[in-house]
Order: structure tokens, then C-alpha cells, then sequence
């Protein structure tokens, strides 16, 4: 009987409309770095590697920001709501110093071309076509509206990074909020833009990208929903509850009944 109960109780916590929780990984469908350049020539979108921060190069050449996007078409079906959402990247070169990392979310779309760059990547490649560029959207006729990237001013998450390894920006309003506007809106879904310490030169943070040989290093967006409940469905589920709470009802009357009668013909008691 306990048990009956308890398994009511936990059916009535599930919220109106929305099935039980589920969790799905996504390795972006695109990632490039964008490469400060007047020119808009350079880029990475074939590369191994996501820059964000500035490197050795002279001033106007040496900001880099990553560029992020996952597809969830498919995955997390219309409607459903988002319960959390974070982005784990693995750091694979850095320099000494500590830097906050944050995300902010990408308002235009944007391009991953063939470019590769060599060695360890941090200089860029001649921008392929299609490549999002300091300036291009799209390597070579789509433009920025700012160069660097158009993206949202407020942050949805930052961290502090120091030595390599795994991080996560984790869930909080604004990714969850991010994600959801993706989830309902798809044709608004550009990711994020990842941006560095771009004050003090040499803070430049590596991460891999989606291209890494490495699975486990890869860039990952885990999310946490639930899917909506057809109005038929959703109507079962009352209907059953119903039933089920009218079923308690009637066992423990019949219990309550049982042990007052075991009562009484003990102590030859009447109602």
C-alpha cells in the first residue's frame, strides 16, 4: 500500500503537459575562429583548434574568438522545454596566466570553410569559401555588421580558465534561455561566440574543435528537457490519476473498515 501511494505522489510531481526528463550530447555541427584581420583573409574552419583571447601578433592581428553552433532539429522535438544546458570544451594549450572565457550568444549566421592552418594553428589560414572571417559572415561577400561578430552584449556564461584540461560553462538562466530560443525559434539558432581576455596580449586559450581526432575532446552542449505531452495523452494521465487516487481511497476505507472490525470482535465494541 506504502508503495502504491508513493508511486502516486510521484506521478502527480511530473509537471501538466510534459513527459518525464531526458538528457541528450550534441558535438557542434560547425566551429571556426575568428582571426582579426582588416582585411577579413584569415580563418580556421577546418582546423583542429578554437582560439579566444590574443596571441603574439602585432595589435590589429592578434584577437581571436571562437565561433560555436549545434543543431538540435531532430533531437529535442518543438515545444519542449529546456530544464538546463552547458558546454563542455577541452583546453589544449595556454599560456601561464589565468583568463575569463564567456559566451555570448551569436545574432547573425555565419560560415565554416575548408581553411586549415599548420602547426599549431594560431596564426589562421587563407579564408576558404564560406569561411566566417573577422569581417565576413561568409568569406567573400557576406559582411558582419560589426566586425569581430554580431553578437548579444549580455553574457550568457563566463569561467576562468588556467591549465589544460577539461571545462564547463555551466547551466544557468541565460544558456537555458539560449537553448529554449533555439528549441522554438530554429532559423535564429547561430550558437555562441566564445571571447577572451583580449586586453593583455599572449592570453590567447586554445580549445579543440569539432574536427579533433580525439571524441572525448571534442566541444559538447549537453541539454536537459522534456517533451510535451499530446492533448490526448496529457487528458489519459488525469483520467488515470483520477483513478488511481478514487482506488487509494477505497483500499484504505476498506483497511480503516478491517481493523475496526478486527477491533471489535476483540472488545465486542459496535459502531
Amino acid at each position: 500500500m506504502r508503495s502504491f501511494l508513493a508511486a502516486l505522489l510521484l506521478a502527480s510531481a511530473i509537471p501538466p503537459g510534459f513527459a518525464v526528463a531526458e538528457i541528450e550530447q550534441f558535438f557542434p555541427a560547425r566551429d571556426n575562429t575568428l582571426c582579426q584581420d582588416p582585411d577579413g583573409l584569415l580563418s580556421n574552419g577546418g582546423g583542429q583548434y578554437l582560439f579566444a583571447g590574443r596571441t603574439v601578433q602585432t595589435e590589429s592581428f592578434s584577437r581571436r574568438r571562437a565561433l560555436l553552433q549545434f543543431d538540435l532539429t531532430g533531437a529535442i522535438p518543438a515545444g519542449s522545454k529546456i530544464i538546463s544546458a552547458s558546454l563542455q570544451m577541452y583546453m589544449s594549450r595556454t599560456s601561464t596566466s589565468s583568463a575569463t572565457v564567456t559566451l555570448y550568444r551569436a545574432l547573425a549566421d555565419w560560415g565554416e570553410g575548408d581553411s586549415d592552418a599548420l602547426k599549431e594553428e594560431g596564426t589562421g589560414a587563407p579564408a576558404a569559401p564560406g569561411d566566417a572571417t573577422w569581417i565576413h559572415r561568409m568569406y567573400d561577400d557576406l559582411l558582419w555588421n560589426s566586425p569581430g561578430g554580431d553578437f548579444d552584449p549580455s553574457e550568457s556564461q563566463s569561467i576562468t580558465v588556467v591549465g589544460l584540461g577539461n571545462y564547463a560553462w555551466s547551466s544557468n538562466t541565460a544558456m537555458v534561455a539560449d537553448v529554449q530560443q533555439w528549441v522554438d525559434h530554429p532559423q535564429s539558432n547561430f550558437g555562441w561566440i566564445v571571447i577572451g581576455d583580449e586586453f593583455i596580449a599572449q592570453t590567447a586559450k586554445r580549445f579543440n574543435t569539432r574536427e579533433h581526432p580525439d571524441l572525448t575532446r571534442r566541444p559538447v552542449l549537453v541539454v536537459e528537457f522534456v517533451q510535451p505531452i499530446p492533448a490526448s495523452s496529457t487528458a489519459s494521465i488525469l483520467l488515470l490519476g483520477i483513478g488511481l487516487t478514487w482506488a487509494a481511497m477505497i483500499i484504505l476505507k476498506r483497511n480503516s473498515d478491517a481493523r475496526w472490525n478486527k477491533k471489535a470482535s476483540v472488545t465486542g465494541e459496535r459502531r
